[in-house]
């Protein structure tokens, strides 16, 4: 009897525990949920490099890397950051096109709009499209050696699930090389496939962000991540006590 009391308790607090993390995961993600309003958002209040500051943060991170390494273990140690550089170079670009072309369209990032890195982290968008005081859609960006990495974005439950709201973009040569294995397939497509022809053709899986700017390849992408990289640990040894 005893064996059936402390099953059940299990059982019950097993069950609690899935529904809070759902809570707080759905909590995450009802943030700049698409129609949501949001006004005076920060990523429009910075300059280019000090908005590549506010994303990237690295300055945050420990600073023994900083003092007993050199440049280049600084870059391996700050590898992760590439992403959020990346973020911070599509958004720029995406915003002066859009000055370029006059329209009132601005791309937001979400490491810029949110202060906690906790949540930043948990957040399943980089980028926000955003018009008239209001998101009208978000992006997830992959930077990606493997395409195959990217394919599981759009096949695996877990992660369909986690970017059910988002636009994948990712490099032109990847996205070349999933149409490319696409179009190897043997027909009728298998279920995994069948799920990237359908995220290409309804537009969920592209190499572009609105205003038809493309993203850079990834070799030039990691160029520029690195070049920003580095000039940070040069900025932040010249702040460094001796």
């Amino acid at each position: 009897m005893l064996k059936v009391i402390f099953a059940y308790l299990f059982l019950i607090f097993c069950t609690c525990a899935s529904l809070a993390d759902s809570s707080s995961e759905n909590s995450e993600q009802s943030k700049f949920a698409i129609g949501s309003s949001l006004l005076d958002p920060n990523t429009l209040k910075l300059n280019d490099s000090d908005l590549l500051r506010k994303t990237v943060r690295p300055q945050k991170r420990t600073k023994y890397k900083l003092s007993q390494g050199n440049v280049e273990e600084y870059l391996k140690a700050h590898r992760t950051d590439r992403g959020r550089v990346f973020e911070a170079m599509i958004a720029n670009a995406a915003n002066q096109r859009f000055v370029s072309d006059g329209k009132s369209a601005r791309m937001l990032i979400v490491a810029a709009e949110l202060a906690d890195p906790d949540e930043i982290k948990k957040h399943s968008a980089d980028l926000l499209l955003w018009e008239d005081g209001h998101i009208v859609q978000r992006y997830q960006l992959k930077s990606y050696q493997n395409s195959k990495d990217v394919i599981a974005i759009l096949t695996q439950p877990k992660k369909v699930q986690r970017y059910k709201n988002e636009i994948i973009v990712t490099h032109p040569e990847k996205l070349a090389e999933i149409q490319q294995q696409l179009s190897g397939q043997t027909k009728p497509l298998k279920p995994r496939w069948k799920k990237v022809d359908r995220a290409l053709s309804e537009g969920r899986l592209t190499d572009e962000v609105p205003s038809g700017l493309k993203v850079p390849s990834l070799p030039t992408t990691q160029r520029v991540t690195d070049d920003f990289l580095r000039k940070e640990y040069d900025r932040l040894n010249k702040r460094s006590p001796n």
